[in-house]
């Protein structure tokens, strides 16, 4: 699971991800012309094909969300801009930045241990190895999707 937003549009799931005030609740809102699965938590799943974005019952600030499962085609590591840009990031920044908003794999009943921050940059780098990840840049409108569509060739 994951501290995100997740949105399918064209038939292709796409996380954004961040800390609190990042944007996540802002891309729900501004993705409501596409398939809203949540902006709080998601989860990813490992299959033959890849990886898998479904929604949680977890709710957010977003409450129009559905539930629903697409593959997994991108991640967006959001940062509030005057402007709306996709950009590169390195694989070691991709992994730092995705692993902090990795939820512990530990039992509400149990105290991290060790063996904890290590199995969430495990978990970030499974990802990072299987679909590409970005910086996005974004501004509070739905013009990001302009940039991913062209990017990503969706049509949209």
């Amino acid at each position: 699971m994951i501290h995100s937003c997740a949105v399918i549009a064209a038939g292709s799931g796409f996380l954004f991800v961040g800390p609190s005030e990042s944007g996540k609740t802002t891309a729900a809102i501004n993705s409501s012309a596409h398939h809203v699965l949540g902006d709080e938590m998601n989860l990813v799943m490992g299959n033959p094909a890849g990886l898998l974005l479904e929604g949680t019952p977890f709710n957010g600030t977003f409450k129009a969300k559905k539930p629903g499962r697409a593959p997994l085609r991108a991640v967006f590591l959001l940062q509030q801009a005057p402007h709306h840009r996709i950009s590169a990031i390195n694989s070691s920044e991709a992994a730092t930045l995705l692993a902090a908003e990795v939820v512990p794999p530990v039992g509400l009943d149990q105290i991290p241990g060790p063996e904890t921050v290590p199995a969430m940059v495990d978990s970030a780098v499974a990802i990072i190895e299987k679909v590409p990840v970005f910086r996005l840049e974004l501004m509070p409108d739905p013009g990001f999707w302009n940039v991913i569509s062209e990017h990503f060739d969706l049509g949209l």
